[in-house]
Protein backbone atom coordinates (compact mmCIF):
# COMPACT_ATOMS: atom_id res chain seq x y z
CA UNK A 1 0.00 0.00 0.00
CA UNK A 2 1.03 3.58 -0.63
CA UNK A 3 -0.40 6.00 1.89
CA UNK A 4 -0.77 9.66 1.01
CA UNK A 5 -2.23 10.81 4.35
CA UNK A 6 -3.60 9.36 7.57
CA UNK A 7 -6.47 10.30 9.88
CA UNK A 8 -7.14 8.81 13.30
CA UNK A 9 -10.17 9.41 15.50
CA UNK A 10 -9.86 9.59 19.28
CA UNK A 11 -6.30 8.29 19.40
CA UNK A 12 -4.65 7.92 22.82
CA UNK A 13 -1.06 8.94 23.48
CA UNK A 14 1.07 6.08 22.16
CA UNK A 15 4.62 6.80 23.33
CA UNK A 16 6.92 9.25 25.04
CA UNK A 17 8.27 12.49 23.55
CA UNK A 18 11.20 10.63 21.93
CA UNK A 19 8.83 8.19 20.25
CA UNK A 20 6.64 11.07 19.02
CA UNK A 21 9.65 12.88 17.57
CA UNK A 22 10.84 9.74 15.77
CA UNK A 23 7.34 8.89 14.50
CA UNK A 24 6.77 12.43 13.19
CA UNK A 25 10.19 12.39 11.46
CA UNK A 26 9.54 9.04 9.79
CA UNK A 27 6.07 10.12 8.63
CA UNK A 28 7.11 13.65 7.61
CA UNK A 29 6.34 12.97 3.93
CA UNK A 30 2.81 11.81 4.77
CA UNK A 31 0.40 14.17 6.56
CA UNK A 32 -0.82 12.50 9.77
CA UNK A 33 -3.92 14.05 11.35
CA UNK A 34 -5.29 13.08 14.75
CA UNK A 35 -8.93 14.15 15.19
CA UNK A 36 -9.94 14.92 18.77
CA UNK A 37 -13.06 16.06 20.64
CA UNK A 38 -13.05 17.89 23.96
CA UNK A 39 -15.45 15.32 25.46
CA UNK A 40 -13.49 12.20 24.42
CA UNK A 41 -11.68 10.70 27.45
CA UNK A 42 -9.43 8.47 25.33
CA UNK A 43 -7.42 11.40 23.93
CA UNK A 44 -6.29 12.34 27.45
CA UNK A 45 -4.82 8.90 28.17
CA UNK A 46 -2.25 7.86 29.17
CA UNK A 47 -1.37 11.07 31.00
CA UNK A 48 1.15 13.64 29.83
CA UNK A 49 4.01 14.49 30.21
CA UNK A 50 5.27 10.90 30.35
CA UNK A 51 3.29 10.10 27.20
CA UNK A 52 3.02 12.29 24.10
CA UNK A 53 0.71 12.50 21.09
CA UNK A 54 1.93 12.08 17.50
CA UNK A 55 0.80 13.91 14.37
CA UNK A 56 -1.15 17.13 13.94
CA UNK A 57 -4.25 17.45 16.06
CA UNK A 58 -7.52 18.56 14.44
CA UNK A 59 -9.59 19.68 17.40
CA UNK A 60 -13.39 19.71 17.60
CA UNK A 61 -14.88 21.49 20.63
CA UNK A 62 -18.09 19.48 20.09
CA UNK A 63 -20.05 18.36 17.07
CA UNK A 64 -19.17 19.33 13.50
CA UNK A 65 -21.51 22.33 13.50
CA UNK A 66 -19.16 24.08 15.95
CA UNK A 67 -16.18 23.87 13.59
CA UNK A 68 -12.64 22.69 14.17
CA UNK A 69 -9.12 24.01 14.69
CA UNK A 70 -5.93 22.67 13.11
CA UNK A 71 -3.46 22.74 15.97
CA UNK A 72 0.25 23.61 16.00
CA UNK A 73 1.61 20.13 15.14
CA UNK A 74 3.46 19.67 18.44
CA UNK A 75 1.07 16.92 19.50
CA UNK A 76 0.38 18.70 22.78
CA UNK A 77 -1.01 22.10 21.72
CA UNK A 78 -2.48 23.59 24.94
CA UNK A 79 -4.91 25.74 22.91
CA UNK A 80 -6.53 22.58 21.57
CA UNK A 81 -7.46 19.50 23.64
CA UNK A 82 -4.65 20.09 26.15
CA UNK A 83 -5.65 18.46 29.42
CA UNK A 84 -9.20 17.77 30.61
CA UNK A 85 -10.28 19.01 34.03
CA UNK A 86 -11.93 15.71 34.92
CA UNK A 87 -11.03 12.70 32.79
CA UNK A 88 -12.73 10.37 35.29
CA UNK A 89 -16.07 12.12 34.67
CA UNK A 90 -15.59 11.79 30.89
CA UNK A 91 -14.91 8.07 31.33
CA UNK A 92 -18.05 7.67 33.45
CA UNK A 93 -20.10 9.41 30.75
CA UNK A 94 -19.06 6.60 28.41
CA UNK A 95 -21.13 4.22 30.54
CA UNK A 96 -24.27 6.10 29.47
CA UNK A 97 -25.59 5.08 26.02
CA UNK A 98 -25.03 7.82 23.42
CA UNK A 99 -23.16 10.06 25.89
CA UNK A 100 -19.56 9.11 25.13
CA UNK A 101 -17.61 11.60 23.04
CA UNK A 102 -15.31 8.82 21.83
CA UNK A 103 -18.11 7.36 19.70
CA UNK A 104 -19.44 10.66 18.33
CA UNK A 105 -16.79 11.80 15.85
CA UNK A 106 -18.12 13.80 12.88
CA UNK A 107 -21.67 13.97 14.32
CA UNK A 108 -24.06 15.25 12.93
CA UNK A 109 -22.32 15.07 9.53
CA UNK A 110 -22.03 11.30 10.15
CA UNK A 111 -25.32 10.32 11.80
CA UNK A 112 -24.27 6.96 13.32
CA UNK A 113 -22.03 6.35 16.33
CA UNK A 114 -18.58 4.95 15.67
CA UNK A 115 -19.26 1.71 17.46
CA UNK A 116 -20.95 -1.64 16.93
CA UNK A 117 -24.18 0.05 15.83
CA UNK A 118 -22.44 1.49 12.77
CA UNK A 119 -21.46 -1.99 11.53
CA UNK A 120 -24.45 -3.06 9.48
CA UNK A 121 -23.04 -6.20 7.91
CA UNK A 122 -20.16 -8.57 8.31
CA UNK A 123 -17.37 -8.18 5.80
CA UNK A 124 -15.06 -11.14 5.44
CA UNK A 125 -11.56 -10.34 4.31
CA UNK A 126 -9.71 -12.83 2.11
Amino acid sequence: YTLSRSYTFGQPRVGDAGFATAFNAISAEMPFFRLSRSDDPVIYLPAAPRFHHVGTEVYYVGDTTRGYKICDGSGEDRSCAGEADDVALLILQCLIPNACGHTHYLVPAKPDDMGPSSCHQKVLLP
